[in-house]
């Protein structure tokens, strides 16, 4: 008996130990299955974050490489398919009003979608041009038959005997307006400390429409600081070194041109974004410059250093739409000097000369004039437009919009 007690004690001890061996390796076990699902669980997390960072990273290509298109002037086809290591992103471009975009580019990698959209809004320099004409100290000589059609306001003296059909103010106790005609018999009036040989309201001075007064000197309405900033966007766009001649047709910009620009006569060139040209800027008769297509209701910038020379029938417009100009801005710092010459049956710019004088051959046209002083031929003329009130200036289609917002839509 004694020694059989003995065996079941040993005997129910292997078998406690037994038990708690199984125990311990289904809790191992059970452990390890635990441990196994939430590894498993966290790589499905893992790859889930790490396909939708991809899908929004491609979104992300895709509205860069849209609005990269689009501020370039670049073609682009709605919608625009951009495929980067096999996968790809949608990207759409919406028109909102006559200038306004939308992009909106979708990614999807392994179904994990995200969504980017951003707006872009027209850019550029709001310049209000208010006068048909504006000079500074240089004045106004003005040929007979020369004619302005619009106000002028002039920090020098108006000599010659041409017409302008709306108000004239001449500023400074030392200038005057000489014998030219102002307004008709129901309009206009003029503002100078004195008058000779005027005639306004149809009648000679004096009479109640010559005000006898000392109008304050007015500023010329584009400062230097904003033609630099014209300058640096053309910059931007690349230099060709070298004198440059447009033949049959071109389109050119944004760039410097460190040399002469010439358009042969009968030539086409189509700006696509500010020229800048640091010698003279000359087109032969019968060219064309016009705005590309993509300035919209924007205007865009010829700015030259040296000498401006526009020859016969020379034709230039903005960019079909409504308010949209082409400006040739002479920057050439010479205010004894003629730096802008336009000559007969050029039509359709404005003029911009605020260190120089701007002569007008006959029979030539503008739609404003800005400089520091003015010579008008025989028959030449200015016919003012109501909206370059509010004209905008960028720098073409290669800056022309800026970035209104930018965010993740999904």
């Amino acid at each position: 008996m004694e020694n059989f007690g003995v065996y079941q004690y040993h005997h129910n001890q292997g078998q406690a130990a037994l038990i708690a061996v199984v125990f311990f390796l289904f809790l191992s076990l059970a452990l390890v299955a635990a441990f196994a699902n939430t590894a498993v669980q966290e790589s499905k997390i893992l790859r889930v974050n790490l396909d939708a960072k991809q899908s929004y990273f491609l979104a992300e290509a895709g509205v860069e490489d849209a609005t990269w298109r689009i501020i370039k002037g670049k073609n682009y086809t709605s919608p625009i398919i951009l495929t980067l290591g096999g996968v790809s992103a949608t990207t759409t471009v919406t028109n909102i009003g006559a200038n306004s975009k939308t992009i909106t580019a979708s990614g999807d990698v392994s179904g994990e979608s995200r969504s980017i959209s951003t707006s872009l809004a027209p850019g550029g320099t709001s310049v209000s041009f208010h006068y048909g004409v504006q000079v500074g100290d240089g004045g106004i000589m003005m040929g007979n038959n020369s004619s302005i059609i619009g106000n002028v306001y002039s920090d020098g003296s108006i000599t010659g005997s041409g017409s302008v059909t709306g108000d004239v103010v001449v500023a400074g106790a030392a200038n005057k307006i000489g014998a030219i005609t102002i307004g008709n018999s129901s309009s206009g009036t003029g503002r100078a400390h004195v008058f000779n040989g005027t005639t306004i309201h149809g009648s000679s001075c004096p009479n109640q429409y010559c005000i006898v007064d000392n109008p304050a000197y007015q500023s010329l309405p584009i400062p230097d600081a904003v033609i630099q900033g014209w300058i640096d966007a053309a910059v931007a766009g690349g230099t060709i070194n070298g004198n440059y001649t447009v033949s049959g047709s071109k389109s050119l910009g944004p760039t410097k041109i460190n040399g002469n620009l010439s358009v042969s006569g009968g030539a086409t060139l189509t700006v696509t974004g500010t020229i800048w040209v640091t010698g003279t800027f000359e087109t032969e008769n019968n060219t064309i410059i016009k705005l590309s297509s993509g300035y919209g209701t924007g205007s865009g910038v010829i700015v030259a250093d040296g000498v401006v020379d526009v020859s016969n029938n020379t034709t230039m417009s903005g960019s079909g739409q409504a308010g949209s100009y082409i400006m040739l801005v002479g920057a050439k710092n010479a205010p004894a000097s003629q730096v802008m010459d336009i000559s007969n049956n050029s039509v359709g710019a404005i003029y911009y000369a605020n260190h120089g004088r701007i002569h007008f051959n006959n029979n030539a046209t503008a739609k404003e004039v800005t400089g520091y002083g003015l010579d008008f031929d025989n028959n030449a003329s200015i016919t003012y437009e109501s909206g370059l009130a509010n004209a905008n200036f960028s720098s073409g289609p290669g800056a022309g919009w800026q970035i209104s917002n930018w965010q993740e839509v999904q």
